[in-house]
């Protein structure tokens, strides 16, 4: 009993030394449903897999861009919000960077 106790509470700390963070990115619309879930996915099990702790991922849907990006008018928007440290956050960006699916995207740390 005594070791699952200490477990858990080195968990708990370990997620409140953890900087909250949240992720938006567009994808093309021209995307096909099945295509924009596996990205959905991919973003999301690297979240994991880099360390990142208390994912939410939120699928905004389509809408309208406010300007043209590349030569594109609408957008499917996706939002994460995570726990991390700041070395997830280079990681993720590298390969944010280089996506064909991504159009734009932005992290920002929630302040509370």
């Amino acid at each position: 009993m005594t070791y699952h106790k200490t477990f858990y509470m080195n968990i708990s700390a370990q997620v409140k030394n953890l900087t909250p963070y949240e992720l938006i990115y567009i994808l093309r619309a021209d995307l096909t449903e099945e295509i924009t879930l596996q990205v959905i996915e991919k973003y999301e099990h690297l979240l994991y897999t880099l360390g990142a702790k208390k994912i939410i991922v939120h699928n905004r849907g389509r809408r309208q861009l406010a300007y043209p990006i590349q030569k594109l008018k609408d957008g499917i928007y996706i939002q994460i919000s995570f726990k991390a440290n700041g070395e997830i956050i280079k990681s993720i960006q590298k390969s944010l960077k280089v996506s064909d699916e991504i159009i734009r995207y932005m992290i920002s740390r929630n302040v509370k």
